[in-house]
């Protein structure tokens, strides 16, 4: 049964990046979706701009190109 795996990277720069073991592709896919996820609240949460929504479009347009770069950061591979 091939296991998947999830490497993914706070920055460019991590040498020890989080790595995480999935029995199928989709789980792999959903974790790594949950967390990117994850990551872009808590940006946008610190930041201020979650709290000030004032601007819907702005919002989305933060979150979206944030979700972007999370998703850049890792990359699924078949667990060897």
């Amino acid at each position: 049964m091939t296991k998947y795996k999830v490497i993914y990277s706070i920055d460019s720069l991590d040498t020890e990046p989080d790595i995480e073991l999935f029995d199928n592709e989709q789980e792999a896919i959903e974790w790594l979706r949950e967390e990117a996820n994850r990551r872009v609240e808590s940006h946008l949460y610190y930041t201020g701009i979650i709290k000030n929504r004032t601007n819907q479009n702005s919002y989305q347009k933060q979150y979206k190109d944030l979700f972007e770069i999370e998703m850049s950061l890792a990359r699924i591979e078949e667990a060897v």
